[in-house]
């Protein structure tokens, strides 16, 4: 917002800026002096304080083209002004208010602004992306992009699945997905009566790996730790060897395949929650890296911007966790809750609908023991109970 560098470079419009200023001389005072020093305020001045008609603040669309970037165009022109403050504790003081301010407004005016992330895959090569993404994103996408098979494990509702997708398309590549390998056809493919070779998901994606050669090509195996060990282990040559025994041939893969497994525990057996979990032999495990994917709060906020339900259900994923009752608070739950409640559910049946699901009575009563009963959602609990 503050041209503190004296270049004329504009990313919101006018009308835009005098409601911001207008804004900030209400709510931060002081703060609103600092900045109306420069003297490229003084084009602002009169609008912001004089009298002004009906209808002047109204507010603008974006002026430059594409996505606004309020991480680095606001932020930073603010920062350089702010800087220019000479008691280092008012520097301080005036950013992080200031800093929060804009950041409220934009999210109030222009809701959840997608951030654009630059990011160096190889010496040679960056990626950009656009959007909502999970904090462990740049990790696995420089391992996907290195070619390493990945088991990505984490509780349900991380986003896992969309984390891959998202991967896929930002290296422009080919995404094949398959689920729960109970028997080992659904990896080989069969041979049927009649001589006829049917192709799986793992078939399909190394031949077009093959036939494709400078597209990524990404393989998903979901929920790995639900599938039978035994099954998985006839995908140890390919992850070690790059080739892998058909009923029709043995097929080599180009380097171009990536195999990435998912699943809701490290791949050493069943737990309070997944209890319908296996043991992974060790042997395949051994062939992945093993990145750990817990719920991002930052990404939460933007899927549940309403404060309250979000608190709520956050008290709630602690509550369960501290007392070992199993019902899982994933991403899926704020966003389906958050939806629910911008399209005028009754809000009883947003928490028993969304978030609750047919806990018991007796596990209601535990996890109120510990939510904080101040929050205007705790009472919708007794509509359940």
């Amino acid at each position: 917002v503050a041209e503190a560098t004296g270049r004329q470079k504009t990313y919101l419009r006018r009308p835009t800026k005098i409601k911001v200023y207008k804004e900030l001389k209400e709510r931060y005072p002081n703060e609103y002096e600092d900045i109306a020093k420069y003297y490229w305020f003084d084009s602002y001045r009169k609008d912001v304080e004089g009298d002004t008609t009906p209808g002047e603040n109204k507010i603008e669309s974006i002026e430059k083209e594409g996505s606004f970037n309020m991480n680095t165009e606001v932020l930073e022109k603010l920062t350089q002004a702010i800087n220019n403050i000479s008691d280092t504790h008012k520097i301080e003081y005036a950013e992080e208010k200031i800093t929060n301010y804009i950041h409220d407004f934009m999210k109030k005016e222009y809701g959840n602004i997608p951030k654009t992330l630059d990011i160096r895959v190889t010496e040679d090569k960056t990626v950009k992306v656009t959007g909502l993404t999970h904090k462990v994103f740049p990790k696995v996408l420089k391992l996907v992009n290195m070619g390493k098979a990945i088991m990505i494990t984490g509780p349900a509702g991380t986003g896992k699945n969309f984390l891959i997708e998202q991967i896929a398309n930002a290296l422009e590549g080919k995404f094949f997905y398959s689920s729960t390998i109970t028997q080992e056809y659904k990896l080989t493919g069969f041979i049927d009566a009649s001589g006829n070779y049917h192709a799986t998901e793992l078939r399909k994606a190394i031949d077009y790996a093959n036939e494709h050669p400078d597209v990524k090509v990404i393989f998903m195996l979901d929920e790995i730790d639900a599938s039978i060990p035994e099954t998985l282990v006839v995908i140890n040559s390919l992850l070690a060897n790059g080739y892998f025994d058909f009923p029709d041939q043995r097929v080599s893969v180009g380097g171009n395949f990536v195999v990435i497994a998912a699943g809701n525990t490290v791949g050493l057996g069943a737990d309070m929650v997944y209890t319908g979990r296996n043991v992974i032999d060790g042997a395949t495990l051994d062939r992945f890296i093993l990145v750990k994917m817990d719920y991002d709060t930052d990404l939460e906020k933007a899927l549940c911007p309403e404060e309250s339900l979000k608190n709520f259900i956050y008290d709630i994923r602690k509550s369960a966790k501290k007392n070992h009752i199993n019902c899982i608070v994933g991403m899926r739950c704020l966003k389906n809750a958050y939806e629910m409640f911008i399209n005028d559910f009754d809000k009883p049946d947003i928490v028993s609908d969304s978030i609750i699901k047919g806990l018991g009575e007796d596990d209601i009563n535990v996890l109120k023991a510990d939510l904080d009963s101040s929050n205007e959602w705790y009472k919708y609990f007794k509509y359940i109970a």
